[in-house]
């Protein structure tokens, strides 16, 4: 009863405006008695418990629909009412109930965000302060709520005194918070471009009032004096709006014309607890929203880049911020630094100068040339490409991890060059040739093609080069002055730590696929080959090391994205990439010179490739030093580039007797047949990576390797079925797409291959152990899955669905019997390796993460069973085993009951 009464007061303190809605002939009496009907049921939906996010919304778009209707009344009569706003205050009744009862944190933040919008359009800006009060009352260490109310008053409403107010009551419990200290930066900000454009406008009415006076008002004839006004306008040149500030209150104008508030907000954010890589990428962002903060850039650029390696050489620092600093350091501070001038000129929507210059020009600072940014990018880059030449030693170990720090400068390079290519692709190109092909680079060269010269001028020597060298001088001094050591000299007394290498050289490999995209067609050729080959000179057995076998496959991908479309389907390698694969191999002496011989002349030109495939003149791995292990990726494009498809009755035969090759007379024009070559080149692929012991490679070899077997696996797939996602149900959509002549062929042949690959003691995949679990579960399986549904629809194929049930139950044995290969699963890069994770060091493995790959693995079982195999009993044999050996029982059953 009490709900009851407090309701109906409610709805009785409305009667009022109902009233008046009726007698000014807004409402009639039906539409009075829905009113209130209508108000009477929100009221009982907003007293419910739980309160619904839907009651409040549609509550308060009931309020707004007759919020709208009344607006329109109004403006049509032109009647004046007395309580013509307390619909608004209802809605912003309803909105205080859902604050106050909504419990779930989304629902809550969404009706917050919701109220505060329907404030601001509806222009209540009383209420919206007040509510901004209560919110900070309530949550005294909600950042958020603080920092928007702060730019709410400083933006909003103008009012820089409240804004300053909250701001600095929020930094006393809020002292670590980088978001507080980007705020009061921004109010400060704001204050000063609300003052300069103030001055701009009091400047800009004096000057129109000045010259309205200076026109004459009826004589057309003019003066002498008039006349040596013109004769000599620069004899009464007006002084600039900056020096006029500055004469009339000397004390305001370094407040907003050197940003000193804003400088002081800086150098405290930067000297307190707060101090983190997002503070000063945040900070950045902020300064570069106005047009006017040029100076302040480069002092967050310059103190944060000392405060960061006083944090770094500070003995006091913890782990967890050191890492925090080696990690987000370079990209929020190193690179801004050495990128000043691009940013400055290219980073933001806009120009950036100081106020002065943004003052004089009244407010429209002009846009930069072309020829400005490429001017500053070229300096930019110059000074990259010095760093990374000279590599000094205490500028690459500042952080730490001199790899990331060279990282830095190759990312930085790149996006440099992308920018400047536009003016120059051919020197872009020349350039990242060069560094592909040796690794380093003159500045002078740099800048020569870029500029499209012969010789550098002095006036461009000195624009480029010796600016760029005054940048890396200028950082090596603050790294001297900060970490108190020579940063240039390897051997100093100070003792190497933060991770410093122990010799005295650093290596920076710029890495092939970064510089890829910006070179030109014209000079692909010269990425691979050599420079006595470019000459003309014979081949010299060379070894052939990890670069030069990246830079080849780069330029076969290269050249085979430019193939028209449709060209893949042809069997044979275009005469240019056929030429140089025949020219690659010779080169690095990858064959036999038998191979090579008089006698092959005689075959056709495509057949020199295939000698690859050949069993007794097969590519075995022996150590990364002559064979990098890399050298599967060859093998990979080479079976997209030339995919063989053997005939139905060569892929039935069983090559146990592949290796029967005892006839030294035998000649290479036999060495094709199915018993002297292997079937594609992803079988050749999988017997080179079968030629190392896994347990003699590092960990890095390791996922190489497992990255490699999945490759030539899933490239082996796509040549039949041109599949790029190997789900069961993409390969079975394959399979029933297919024609029916075409479909038994080519699944029969796939089938067969898979079986041969498979097949133990002597198959090539067998010969890989361990093999990747990845390869399992994500290729082989739900092929075998597919076939075995395949299969399903037609009785006369029973033979071919037993065929497929045994081999996919023993792949999913084999997938369960990988977790007991190791003793620390959680470290096995067989089980771990996923295809997406680029480098090992970025794997992240734990028990949990084991235990989940486990449980699906089981669950995966059994769901074969029960779905595709249609097997019960085994369904339930497998569900027991799974009980007893999972490393996740719980999770399993929890999973098996939900299916």
């Amino acid at each position: 009863m009490a709900r009851v009464h407090a309701i109906e007061t409610r709805i009785e303190k409305l009667s009022p405006s109902i009233d008046e809605y009726f007698t000014c002939g807004f409402l009639n009496r039906d539409e009075l008695r829905e009113v209130v009907r209508q108000r009477r049921h929100w009221e009982y939906r907003l007293v419910a418990k739980p309160l619904l996010l839907i009651d409040v919304q549609d509550a308060v778009r009931y309020e707004l629909d007759l919020e709208q209707r009344l607006q329109v009344y109004c403006e049509s009569t032109k009647v004046e009412l007395k309580h013509r706003w307390i619909i608004m205050e209802r809605i912003e009744y309803i909105y205080r109930v859902g604050l106050k009862h909504i419990k779930k944190k989304s629902e809550w933040e969404f009706i917050r965000k919701e109220f505060v919008t329907f404030l601001k359009r509806h222009h209540r800006h009383g209420s919206l302060s007040k509510l901004y009060g209560e919110l900070m009352i309530k949550y005294l260490t909600r950042s958020d709520l603080w920092v928007e109310a702060a730019l709410w008053e400083a933006v909003g409403l103008n009012n820089v005194h409240n804004a300053r107010s909250i701001i600095q009551q929020a930094l006393l419990t809020m002292t670590t918070d980088p978001t507080v200290w980007t705020a009061g930066l921004k109010v400060e900000l704001h204050f000063v471009n609300h003052s300069l454009k103030r001055f701009i406008e009091e400047y800009t009415g004096e000057k129109l009032m000045k010259k309205a006076r200076k026109e004459p008002s009826h004589s057309p004839l003019k003066g002498s004096a008039d006349v040596g006004e013109e004769m000599n306008p620069d004899k009464k040149a007006e002084p600039r709006i900056s020096a006029q500030m500055r004469a009339e209150d000397e004390h305001l104008s370094e407040i907003v014309l050197d940003l000193e508030l804003c400088k002081v907000i800086v150098g405290e954010a930067l000297q307190g607890p707060a101090f983190s890589p997002i503070l000063v990428t945040q900070l950045l962002t902020a300064a570069g929203e106005f047009p006017f903060t040029r100076e302040l850039i480069l002092v967050i650029l310059k103190d944060g880049q000392h405060r960061m390696l006083e944090v770094l050489a500070s003995d006091r620092t913890t782990q967890r911020v050191r890492t925090e600093w080696q990690e987000g350091g370079l990209s929020a501070v190193l690179r801004p630094f050495i990128l000043t001038e691009h940013l400055l000129v290219n980073g933001y929507l806009g120009a950036l100068v100081d106020c002065a210059t943004f003052v004089d020009h009244e407010g429209a600072v002009p846009k930069p040339s072309s020829e400005a940014r490429r001017t500053a990018t070229m300096r930019s880059l110059a000074t990259v490409l010095i760093l990374a030449v000279q590599r000094p030693r205490g500028i690459m170990n500042m952080t730490g991890n001199f790899t990331a720090v060279g990282q830095l400068l190759c990312t930085s390079a790149h996006e440099l060059l992308a920018t400047v290519k536009g003016h120059c692709s051919r020197g872009v190109s020349r350039i990242c040739l060069t560094l592909l092909k040796t690794q380093t680079i003159s500045v002078e060269e740099v800048v020569r093609l870029l500029l499209n010269v012969k010789r550098l001028s002095e006036r461009e020597k000195v624009t480029y080069v010796a600016h760029a060298h005054d940048r890396v001088q200028d950082l090596e001094q603050l790294v001297r002055d900060t970490l108190g050591f020579t940063a240039a000299s390897p051997s100093s007394s100070r003792t190497p730590s933060m991770g410093e290498p122990k010799t005295n050289s650093i290596d920076l490999h710029w890495p092939t696929d970064l510089l890829s995209d910006l070179i030109a067609p014209e000079d692909r050729a010269a990425l691979w080959q050599s420079r006595d080959r470019a000459k003309g000179s014979p081949a010299a057995s060379e070894t052939l090391d990890a670069g030069a076998l990246d830079r080849f496959l780069l330029w076969l991908r290269l050249e085979e994205r430019e193939r028209p479309r449709g060209s893949k389907a042809v069997s044979t390698i275009p005469a240019s990439q056929r030429k140089a694969i025949e020219n690659f191999l010779s080169q690095y002496r990858l064959l036999p010179a038998s191979s090579f011989s008089d006698s092959l002349k005689k075959n056709d030109p495509d057949d020199r490739i295939l000698y690859l495939l050949s069993r007794k003149h097969t590519l075995s791995f022996r150590d990364s030093q002559t064979t990098p292990l890399r050298l599967w990726r060859l093998f990979s494009a080479l079976e997209t580039l030339h995919p063989r498809k053997p005939s139905l009755n060569e892929s039935t035969k069983d090559d146990d007797d592949d290796d029967d090759d005892d006839d030294d007379n035998d000649d290479d024009n036999k060495g094709h047949n199915n018993s002297l070559s292997f079937k594609s080149f992803v079988e050749a692929g999988l017997n080179f990576i079968a030629g190392m012991t896994y347990a003699s490679l590092s960990r890095a070899e390791q996922w190489e390797r497992a990255t490699g077997i999945c490759t030539l696996v899933r490239s082996r797939f796509y040549t039949f079925t041109g599949l790029k996602r190997f789900t069961r149900e993409d390969i079975l959509s394959w399979m029933r797409k297919t024609e029916k002549a075409s479909l038994q062929a080519d699944v029969k042949m796939l089938f067969c291959e898979m079986c041969d690959l498979l097949r133990p003691p002597n198959s090539q995949l067998d010969r890989c152990q361990p093999l990747p679990r990845f390869c399992f579960v994500h290729t082989l399986l739900p092929f075998l899955e597919a076939l075995v549904l395949f299969y399903e629809r037609n009785m006369e194929n029973k033979k071919e669905k037993e065929d497929a049930l045994y081999h996919a139950r023993t792949t999913h044995e084999r997938v369960i019997n990988i977790y007991q290969l190791s003793n620390h699963p959680e470290d096995f890069i067989p089980l771990l390796y996923d295809s997406v994770t680029k480098d090992v060091k970025d794997v992240k493995a734990s028990h949990q993460v084991v235990e989940s790959l486990n449980t699906n693995d089981w669950f995966s079982f059994v769901t074969f069973e029960r779905e595709v195999a249609k097997d019960l009993n085994t369904a339930r044999v497998v569900a027991e085993r799974a009980r007893r050996w999972a490393l996740a029982p719980q999770q399993l059953l929890v999973k098996l009951s939900g299916a």
